[in-house]
């Protein structure tokens, strides 16, 4: 209540490998609030020039929760950048996961972003955004997956994923969806190359406004 939260964390030009141990081989941030109220939040999960192998997930994101947030800032970012990340059984990079159980008079920002790396794995090479949250009520929010200059293989899931949000209503608010991807070279056996967005909102009510875009340029 009326404070600040900043989780940082850098990764940078590590060799890190769970073949072994298991887990996460270049681990992100996970965080759980329980009720926000008249407070900023922010978690920057930067992930750069690492070579990581796995079993499992190998370069993680961000994972929060946050069961009611009034009259609050939030920022969430993940950027990774130059990896080169190899999973046998699971994803290569993840994104970002975030649940909201309500939203109001808060400005929610989420963002992933994944440029110049080279991502091989079972599931999700380089995974997007996924957003699940319950009203949003006077709580704009905005929900960015950016995906360029990507080299992108995989067996069972996307490729190069977007942005998947599901919410149950939106009442005095703007939600933003983006799903940006340019330049990558994408290749899945089972799964989409490169995906857009899911978007489901129950109720979007009068005063309110969805905007979804899926812009795709250049990829092979």
């Amino acid at each position: 209540k009326d404070s600040s939260f900043q989780g940082n964390n850098l990764a940078s030009n590590n060799y890190a490998s769970n073949i072994l141990a298991g887990g996460d081989a270049v681990a992100g941030i996970n965080t759980d609030f329980g009720t926000t109220r008249g407070s900023v939040v922010q978690q920057i999960n930067k992930a750069e020039y690492n070579y990581a192998l796995g079993n499992d997930l190998v370069v993680s994101g961000v994972y929060s929760q946050f069961g009611s947030l009034t009259n609050s800032d939030v920022d969430l970012n993940t950027r990774t950048s130059e990896n080169t990340a190899t999973s046998t059984k699971g994803s290569a990079i993840a994104g970002l996961q975030v649940t909201i159980g309500s939203s109001k008079n808060t400005d929610v920002n989420v963002e992933a972003t994944s440029k110049y790396n080279s991502a091989t794995a079972k599931e999700s090479a380089i995974a997007g955004v996924g957003v699940t949250f319950g009203t949003n009520r006077n709580a704009p929010t905005s929900i960015d997956a950016i995906s360029n200059n990507n080299y992108a293989n995989t067996q069972n899931s996307d490729a190069v994923a977007g942005v998947s949000v599901t919410g149950s209503k939106v009442r005095d608010s703007t939600l933003v969806v983006v799903a940006d991807s340019d330049s990558n070279y994408a290749q899945s056996v089972n799964g989409d190359a490169i995906a857009g967005n899911g978007v489901e909102v129950g109720v979007l009510t009068q005063g309110s406004s969805l905007v979804v875009t899926a812009d795709s340029d250049n990829n092979i």
